[in-house]
């Protein structure tokens, strides 16, 4: 029971977590501020990729790799699109 408990606990706040993160980035937001946000993050890690001048910024939670995410594109150092979603679909 006690299992049980605890796997409900990490899945809501993982998911608190990646949700009020991503919340947090609107079109223009620096992505210097991005990055120091997310380093805030404590059930959940971030993964960088840059592309043809433009950078994408992969926030996941950590113990439920793929389940909750959010996807930030950057273009000339600021965000151009936070989403949020349940389910990697990529």
């Amino acid at each position: 029971m006690l299992a049980l408990a605890l796997l409900i606990f990490y899945l809501r706040e993982s998911r608190n977590e990646v949700f009020y993160l991503c919340s947090n980035f609107t079109p223009g937001t620096p992505a210097e501020k991005v990055i120091e946000q997310l380093n805030t993050a404590i059930l959940s890690g971030y993964e960088r990729r840059t592309q043809a001048g433009s950078e994408t910024v992969t926030l996941s939670a950590s113990y439920f790799p793929g389940l909750f995410h959010c996807r930030i594109m950057i273009q000339s150092g600021e965000v151009t699109q936070a989403q949020w979603s349940v389910l990697d679909q990529h």
